[in-house]
């Protein structure tokens, strides 16, 4: 049998993919984590009635 041969430009063909795909999903799990920070707090605000109150406050923020 022969031998398997890969050179550095296989290797970075093979290697770029995967560490772009890890780089994304820890991308959006970031943004899924600050998503569901503002949910809570929107949800805090509603429940204490700030939310309506204070509209313009809460959006340039």
């Amino acid at each position: 049998m022969g031998r398997l041969s890969i050179d550095a430009e296989e290797i970075g063909c093979i290697l770029f993919p995967l560490v772009m795909m890890i780089f994304y999903h820890f991308i959006i799990n970031n943004k899924i984590e600050k998503l569901k920070k503002q949910v809570k707090r929107i949800r805090i605000l509603i429940k204490e009635g700030q939310f309506t109150d204070n509209l313009p406050r809460f959006y340039f923020r």
